[in-house]
């Protein structure tokens, strides 16, 4: 009797030992798929790194901008500030998903595009401009992804037309590298596709 027990133990054992092996590369399956995001530049020192003989595409008249471009959130139409704005938005890969962040940017991530579920952001760090941090970041897809800019949102300086903007992205060096990009047929968007995320800006030749 002793022996039949030690034997049923010792299988009981076993049988534990095995179905922990097979459950395990479910839990090293899901740690796989935590995203780290890396943060971006502050602003302050995107200041100092535009490229060269740019300036910045200002946004929203309501933000109360000074004589100097710069956000006072004082008087204007509305006194809103040049703080940051951020949006998210929990994206099923299976699915896609259309992200409007309700400051000027629209994100259109088809389905399978992404390579596994994740929360997305859209942040804009200075809300006065045209410049948007995505996350997570790094961050690849399998295929492009559209992201829209909303013109009516842009203010231009007298002089300069649409056709004058240029779009950058921030590459993994600290530099930025000029993107292409389309006019929508109606001259209402600025398309671009891109197949990772970064930090986008339009900018403006200086003077």
């Amino acid at each position: 009797m002793r022996k039949v027990i030690t034997l049923t133990a010792a299988l009981a054992l076993m049988l534990f030992s095995a179905c922990s092996e097979i459950s395990s590369p479910v839990s090293s399956t899901s740690e796989d798929v935590v995203v780290e995001s890396s943060s971006y530049p502050a602003f302050d020192d995107l200041e100092v790194a535009l490229p060269a003989g740019t300036e910045m595409i200002a946004m929203f008249e309501e933000a109360a901008l000074d004589g100097n471009g710069n956000g006072n959130g004082n008087g204007g139409g509305g006194g809103r500030g040049c703080g940051p704005v951020s949006f998210s938005q929990f994206v099923m890969a299976s699915q896609g998903a259309t992200l409007n962040n309700g400051r000027g940017v629209r994100v259109t991530i088809g389905a399978n595009v992404m390579p596994f579920d994740a929360t997305i952001s859209i942040t804009n760090p200075q809300s006065c401009y045209a410049i948007y941090d995505f996350y997570p970041h790094p961050f690849q897809f399998n295929s492009n992804v559209e992201v829209k800019w909303y013109l009516s949102q842009f203010i231009l300086p007298e002089g300069i037309t649409w056709d004058d903007l240029q779009c950058w992205y921030l590459n993994d060096s600290g530099q930025f590298e000029e993107v292409s990009w389309e006019f929508s047929q109606n001259g209402q968007f600025l398309y671009l596709w891109t197949n990772h995320f970064s930090r986008y800006i339009i900018t403006r030749p200086a003077g």
